[in-house]
């Protein structure tokens, strides 16, 4: 799709009704919850799994066949626990749609066992649920 024009915003409009957070490849991401601190919570997650899935691969030599693997099951028990089947949900439905592949992979694929350490992740969070995101800083004030 191209940026700036209707048939994106239609689009994600048309998707919005169903998911929490849509990921469009050379565009980014939209996220939208119920307040600020559960939508950058879910933004923040979505972006951290990819981050480290893109981290995974370099370290593996640019390959996604990992040792370690999860299967999709406990991926979506783990991602329902912390709220995120809406986004699981969108990129495997979408991903015809242009839905970005790394974040696809990063969310439903066999091989992201880091979601697995974001679930044992027991820090307090500023969220009023358990959030696989920990704390974040202020970043006036530089404390939690």
């Amino acid at each position: 799709m191209v940026p700036g024009k209707s048939e994106i915003a239609e689009a994600s409009c048309a998707l919005m009704k169903s998911y929490e957070a849509i990921v469009w490849a050379h565009h980014g991401l939209f996220a939208a919850g119920p307040d600020f601190d559960t939508t950058f919570g879910l933004a923040h997650t979505i972006e951290k799994a990819a981050e480290i899935y893109l981290a995974a691969r370099a370290a593996n030599g640019g390959s996604d066949d990992f040792l370690n693997r999860i299967s999709d099951q406990d991926l979506r028990d783990t991602c329902r626990d912390f709220f995120m089947q809406g986004a699981i949900r969108a990129a495997e439905d979408d991903f015809e749609n242009d839905v970005c592949g790394t974040t696809l992979a990063a969310l439903s694929g066999q091989d992201v066992a880091f979601v697995r350490a974001m679930a044992q992740d027991d820090r307090p969070s500023r969220r009023r649920r358990r959030s696989p995101c920990g704390l974040l800083p202020n970043p006036t004030t530089g404390t939690h």
